[in-house]
């Protein structure tokens, strides 16, 4: 299969779906920093479909979606291993576990900082994630979070009106400590349930270069979009993280000769 093709029963590139299937078992604690993941060959050898090899250009596509990420680290003709992710803040299940653990939804030398908070219309990308109509008011809460007093990563969380109204705390300029989903869900009503995370690079805008204290103009930077829901369905809340990324972004374009 190459990699434009799909196979039956998805219209998802083999690429994305291979790369998801590595990066769920990392997220999950499954793949730990320092373990080898599987290089090209044999990529290609396992993640064949039809009876036939992964394409070569598929097999590169999947480490540059996990180095992408932050979830992989290359090596000099050696397989990638899996990146030590510490330094760029807890993942939702590492929020989850901590708080089970200690009460604190931050982890091990982790701090926050509110940026800005308020009322805002809600922009249209957010709305749809968070079941709203754009325009709509909803809260917006922005912070950084600093990893043994150093900048790790930045968030800002959207919340429903109903949401603001149950959680008046949310609108303090005050960090809480086990977290604010957290406690919003509580007040709402309704355990919390799941939580979904789609991550992509860009480059960083003034604000993140200055806040993360980045150097360069053209900085990367992942984007972490977390979309968190209770048990009843409702969306608690849906925020993007943003952290800094190891790995240049790669422009492609076409031109005529």
């Amino acid at each position: 299969m190459t990699e434009n093709e799909r196979s039956p029963d998805s219209k998802t590139p083999l690429s994305q779906r291979v790369a998801s299937y590595y990066r769920d078992r990392i997220l999950a604690g499954v793949l730990k920093p320092g373990d080898e993941l599987p290089g090209r060959l044999e990529l290609m050898e396992l993640h064949g479909e039809g009876g036939t090899s992964m394409g070569r250009a598929t097999a590169d596509k999947v480490i540059d979606l996990l180095a992408a990420q932050n979830l992989v680290v290359r090596r000099p003709r050696k397989p990638p291993v899996v990146a030590d992710r510490t330094k760029y803040g807890t993942t939702l299940n590492e929020r989850a576990a901590s708080k089970r653990a200690t009460g604190n939804a931050l982890g091990v030398g982790e701090t926050s900082k509110i940026l800005d908070l308020g009322m805002i219309p809600c922009p249209p990308d957010i709305a749809e994630c968070l079941n709203v109509e754009p325009g709509e008011q909803v809260l917006r809460r922005s912070r950084v979070n600093f990893r043994n007093g150093h900048p790790a990563t930045m968030s800002t969380s959207y919340y429903t009106q109903e949401t603001a109204r149950v959680t008046p705390e949310l609108a303090e300029p005050v960090s809480i400590p086990g977290g604010s989903r957290e406690l919003a869900a509580e007040r709402m009503g309704s355990p919390l349930d799941e939580g979904t995370e789609d991550v992509t690079a860009r480059l960083a805008t003034d604000a993140e270069r200055s806040t993360l204290m980045l150097s360069g103009t053209f900085t990367v930077v992942m984007e972490d979009l977390r979309i968190v829901s209770l048990e009843d369905g409702r969306i608690i809340e849906v925020a993007k993280k943003v952290v800094p990324g190891d790995h240049p972004l790669r422009f492609r374009s076409s031109f005529k000769v």
